[in-house]
């Protein structure tokens, strides 16, 4: 009786989350560009700037020319990142004021706090290196902690496979996003267009990709070339693909609510709280009717498949 009354609701379910499919399908794919390593010069941050609207920049702090660039982007419309320097693997690469994990946790508050301070039209935060420092639970509690307080999202770099940033990031309650492909890691023409084009190819196949670049010559110089002949992918500002925006978005589809972790169109009488929720950026499939649709918005390509491991 129990598994009759499962499938009638779950064939109940099916037509609204076939609509969004439906629907997700004839969105054009969206990318968002992230400008690293902004601070240092005025004349390379006035290039990056003069680049599309949509395109964000991540600001070292504390650097040379952090405030008065932070500032010309805020006033153009441009989102505004701290680009906090953290802890790497690799001790060469150390920028100043670096978060390590030998910091207490009032520490790292304290400086994050000041840095987010010297800054304005700050919007989000992301991580410059990091491979040791973003494995750290405790440390990136602390982190996420002020991040949470100001009411701020996070850009995980992803420079390390074993990041737990956005596991803490929704402990913490805080819209987070991570890097799909960095553009110059190999700074050769041939090599930045293809990267390039592999962030497209995820945008359009899942809807949405974040490109991270660096503000080399030869990067600024693809991108003020290419960027005016982008077709059929949206160029959009990082702050849009936060979770909260894939929030918003799947209230209006199916009625989910973040909070209750239920689909408000649902009428179904039982209670689904004791399964565990499912976050679809971490598991991948979802536990409860309410994050369906949000791993789905996040998830396009796999979104049937997804669906038919759930149900």
């Amino acid at each position: 009786m129990k598994r009759l009354t499962s499938l009638s609701h779950n064939a109940a379910f099916a037509p609204t989350l076939l609509a969004l499919l439906f629907q997700l399908s004839a969105y054009p794919g969206q990318l968002a560009i992230v400008i690293d390593d902004v601070g240092y010069s005025r004349e390379v941050g006035e290039r990056v700037l003069a680049l599309p609207n949509a395109v964000s920049i991540a600001v070292l702090p504390f650097t040379p020319q952090a405030v008065t660039l932070a500032a010309h982007a805020q006033a153009i419309g441009k989102d505004v990142l701290l680009h906090q320097p953290l802890e790497s693997e690799i001790q060469s690469k150390k920028a100043g004021r670096t978060l390590t994990l030998n910091m207490s946790s009032d520490d790292i508050k304290r400086e994050v706090n000041a840095a987010l301070k010297s800054i304005p039209g700050v919007k989000g935060v992301s991580n410059h290196t990091g491979s040791r420092f973003t494995q750290d639970v405790p440390s990136m509690n602390a982190l996420m902690s002020v991040i949470s307080a100001h009411g701020l999202f996070f850009l995980d770099s992803r420079t390390t496979a074993r990041t737990v940033a956005m596991r803490v990031a929704m402990d913490w309650g805080v819209p987070a996003v991570r890097r799909d492909v960095f553009l110059d890691h190999d700074r050769e023409v041939r090599a930045i267009n293809a990267a390039f084009e592999r962030a497209l190819g995820i945008a359009n196949r899942r809807g949405y990709a974040i490109l991270i670049a660096h503000p080399h010559d030869i990067t600024l110089q693809f991108l003020e070339t290419r960027l005016p002949t982008l077709q059929k992918t949206t160029l959009v500002p990082v702050s849009s693909l936060t979770t909260s925006q894939s929030e918003d978005l799947a209230k209006k589809v199916v009625g989910f609510h973040w909070t209750t972790q239920r689909s408000t169109y649902s009428q179904s009488p039982f209670d689904y709280s004791e399964v565990r929720y499912s976050n679809p950026f971490v598991d991948g499939v979802p536990s409860t009717r309410g994050s369906i649709a949000n791993a789905i918005l996040k998830a396009r390509p796999n979104a049937l498949k997804m669906v038919s491991a759930w149900w």
